[in-house]
């Protein structure tokens, strides 16, 4: 297994990525940034690790968000200034809001074989997989997590 101490800088992201994920974000949305991030699957595939996928339903009700001018807030981004707005809780912003309720989903893990120096095509055929297996985890528990109708956007 991976120890936080372990994780390579390829795997964690970059400076301000996060905020650009946070502008992403929108309540009643559910929106995953992994359609081009696969350093975690070369990574995994280099060491034969399982990746399993997991989905949290309730998210997005943890805070209320500004969502408006999204690619305006995007281009401000890159030049480092953050452009997310958001608040939580009514007697303090900062913290979620104690009505959301959220419930995470385990999937089924994908072993995924060694291979030292894996292509691109090796990195993109297990990411894809991946990408698969969030998909059905979210089909298959999204009427139990109470949203039938929800829909999986995958960034």
């Amino acid at each position: 297994p991976v120890g936080l101490t372990h994780v390579p800088a390829a795997l964690t992201p970059a400076p301000g990525a996060c905020v650009a994920f946070s502008i992403l974000f929108c309540p009643a949305e559910h929106r995953t940034a992994i359609k081009q991030r696969k350093g975690l699957v070369k990574y995994a595939l280099q060491h034969g690790y399982k990746l399993t996928p997991i989905y949290t339903f309730g998210e997005t009700k943890t805070y209320y968000t500004f969502s408006g001018l999204q690619q305006l807030r995007l281009w401000i981004n890159k030049t480092g200034i953050p452009c997310v707005m958001f608040f939580g809780a009514w007697w303090n912003p900062i913290f979620m809001r104690t009505d959301a309720q959220c419930l995470s989903y385990v999937g089924k893990p994908l072993q995924l074989p060694t291979v030292l120096d894996p292509t691109k095509e090796q990195v993109d055929e297990w990411h894809a997989k991946y990408i698969a297996a969030l998909q059905a985890l979210f089909d298959e528990r999204k009427a139990e997590a109470g949203e039938p109708d929800a829909v999986l956007e995958i960034m």
